[in-house]
């Protein structure tokens, strides 16, 4: 016994001296608790509740009518703009006419005076000439002085009167012109004005019909149909259902990197062993310490202190709100060794901040790969991959990237690594820039410009292209080009839509266009816009008829085809569409959002039979702008957007991802 007394305390200094350099090393691992997102309905004016479409406790999806309101002063205030507009548009037409009456009378007027000392000086002078005949006869042959008429006088007299009469009727009547240009400009600010505020009270009143602007169930419900609401009353809540973030705390006295945007992973405490675990990123970290809720103190009566951080997590997870959950900043491994239990142990006895040290949990089931060239004359950090097909050839990829950083339009060839290994020349003889979107059809490849003006805000034919290209050896041609913009302009004044003619008339107007979606289907182009949204802060997809039609030149024909509410489903901000691909009867729509300034990706598919919108994934931290078809093994790409500030990124997803 006394032999084994030695081994028995060399044992305990090893193990002792091993949780010290644990505990002093940097910790990777801290505690936190499930939240979720809260959607609150309120008002800044008093409203009449007209109807309520829900009731405590029902689940309801994103875009999901769920109250309608009425404000008494809308329809008021709408009608006295109508008779506003009305009245300004009755005046314009108005003075528009009494105007070209003046005008019109004023050149007749012209004409007749200037007719009647035209007939008198043609007189004048034809006595004059008579007088001359008779004087001559009666003086015979013999030489005479010059013979000077008093008529000569009067005739001077009356073209000098017909010269001040034309310079006083040209002066009037350009008066006039200018004060037409003038008050019609007047009047057409006047009413231009007034239509957009009855755009605004119309757009108010459709907002009265409120929507969830995230998925989850009815919280509390505070009013009844019928019942007057004061401003800033709360109506009803929209909890989501499952957790959309973690709050975590960092212990003040342990070091710990933490950044924003860095991928964390998370995990149900006390079940690290079964539990696989969830890759997420983190959104915020707090600026000042504060106290730990009391669920995360091991013991309550020991005030706990920390940093905050917000950790976002992805869509559907199997998590529960309020869980108490461990997030670790390295590669996960799914078992525990003897050592980590053992500093988790130790560390339970010290305080609740440091028992959070737990061990790493099982990596991500889909990791983004960066984007890399392979060409010595190719910088990887150049490329900003704006779109993506699958290639002519299995497994691989065509990138289009209007930075690449060379003189000669070209699409990118990348393999399913992220590796560019080649290009492919665009031999064309249109000039094509800041191309955003790209599309394939069998063999033809289309590649679209943004449709977007200069950031001096001037448009540019090379901005407005669409190019259709077909693969010849090494090389794409093109065998078409369309102006786009020429044909949103066309579409502006002959669509037989009203509502398209208006859209489009407001986004030529403003210059706001920016398209960097496009899909093609039975013949059909279909332009996904990013900007301007609607009324609604909708986001329009375009169909435009019979495309070889266009480009044989045939003239163009189109509506708005879908008004799709594409929001964050955290924040509800609406969300600018970057890319869409049609396959059959369902639609992918691939979106990014920004929340404080951070970025964040989202997949939607459409089913256009049902008219069902799901969203599939979200993904915070990244630009995603474009998405491929299937691969022959079914797997499709997403490509990430650096923004200039690092690499672009790629993901495979498999046939089900």
């Amino acid at each position: 016994m006394n032999k084994l007394l030695p081994i028995a305390w060399l044992a305990s200094i090893v193990v002792l001296a091993g949780l010290a350099s644990l505990l002093q090393s940097e910790s990777s691992h801290f505690f936190g608790i499930t939240d979720n997102s809260e959607q609150t309905i309120s008002f800044s004016y008093p409203v009449e509740l007209v109807q309520n479409l829900v009731v405590e406790g029902i689940e309801v999806q994103q875009g999901q009518p769920i109250l309608e309101v009425r404000r008494p002063d809308l329809s008021a205030k709408l009608t006295f703009i109508e008779d506003q507009i009305r009245a300004a548009t009755a005046l314009h037409e108005e003075m528009v006419v009494n105007t070209r009456a003046e005008l019109m009378e004023l050149r007749a007027q012209r004409a007749t005076d200037i007719a009647e000392l035209d007939v008198q000086i043609e007189t004048l002078q034809a006595r004059r000439i008579i007088n001359g005949k008779l004087l001559e006869d009666i003086s015979g042959n013999e030489a005479q002085k010059p013979y000077t008429s008093p008529l000569t006088t009067e005739v001077r007299g009356l073209k000098a009167q017909r010269e001040h009469l034309q310079d006083s009727f040209v002066a009037h009547i350009a008066n006039l012109e200018l004060q037409l240009a003038t008050e019609a400009d007047r009047f057409k600010t006047q009413i231009a004005e007034s239509q957009n505020r009855k755009i605004d009270l119309e757009r108010q009143l459709t907002d009265l019909v409120v929507r969830a602007k995230i998925g989850g169930r009815i919280g509390s419900v505070n009013y009844k149909s019928g019942e007057q609401i004061a401003p800033f009353m709360t109506i009803l809540t929209v909890h989501s259902t499952a957790p959309q973030f973690v709050k975590g705390y960092i212990h003040e006295n342990v070091y710990n990197q933490v950044s924003i945007d860095q991928t964390v992973w998370v995990q149900r405490f006390g079940t690290l062993e079964h539990d696989n675990p969830i890759q997420a990123s983190v959104e915020s970290l707090g600026s000042r310490i504060v106290e730990y809720p009391m669920r995360l103190k091991v013991n309550q009566l020991v005030s706990a202190w920390g940093r905050e951080a917000v950790i976002r997590l992805p869509p559907a997870t199997s998590l529960l709100l309020g869980e108490k959950v461990i997030v670790s900043m390295r590669s996960p491994k799914k078992n525990m060794g003897w050592l980590t239990a053992a500093r988790q142990l130790m560390l339970g006895g010290i305080g609740n901040a440091r028992a959070a040290e737990s061990s790493p949990l099982s990596g991500p089931t889909q990791q983004t790969l960066a984007i890399r060239s392979e060409i010595p004359d190719l910088a990887s950090a150049s490329i900003e991959a704006s779109g993506i097909v699958v290639g002519t050839n299995p497994d691989e990829f065509f990138i289009v990237s209007d930075e690449a950083g060379v003189q000669t339009p070209q699409l990118l060839v990348m393999n399913a690594r992220g590796e560019i290994t080649s290009t492919r020349p665009i031999i064309t003889n249109v000039d094509i820039d800041d191309m955003e979107s790209i599309s394939r059809v069998g063999e033809a490849i289309y590649v679209s410009a943004s449709l977007s003006p200069t950031k001096k805000g001037n448009r540019k034919e090379n901005r407005c292209q669409l190019l259709r290209l077909v693969p010849e050896k090494d090389e794409l041609v093109a065998r078409g080009h369309l102006n786009l913009c020429g044909v949103l302009e066309q579409l502006a004044k002959t669509s037989i839509d009203r509502e398209t003619r208006r859209f489009l008339i407001r986004a030529t107007a403003n210059r706001t266009i920016d398209v960097e979606s496009h899909a093609i289907s039975e013949g059909k182009l279909y332009l996904g816009f990013k900007a301007p949204l609607d009324d609604r802060n909708n986001t329009v997809i375009l169909q435009i008829d019979n495309l070889d039609g266009l480009f044989a030149g045939k003239p163009a024909q189109g509506r708005i085809w879908q008004r799709l509410a594409l929001s964050d489903p955290d924040s509800g901000v609406p969300v600018s569409l970057s890319d869409m691909h049609m396959e059959g009867d369902q639609l992918l729509l691939l979106g990014i959002s920004k929340n404080h300034n951070r970025p964040s990706s989202h997949l939607w598919k459409l089913d256009l039979k049902k008219a069902n919108l799901i969203l599939l994934h979200s993904i915070p931290g990244l630009r995603a702008e474009g998405i491929s078809g299937r691969l022959a093994d079914g797997r499709r790409a997403i490509v990430f957007d650096g923004n200039g500030k690092r690499h672009s990124r790629l993901v495979v997803v498999p046939e089900n991802g």
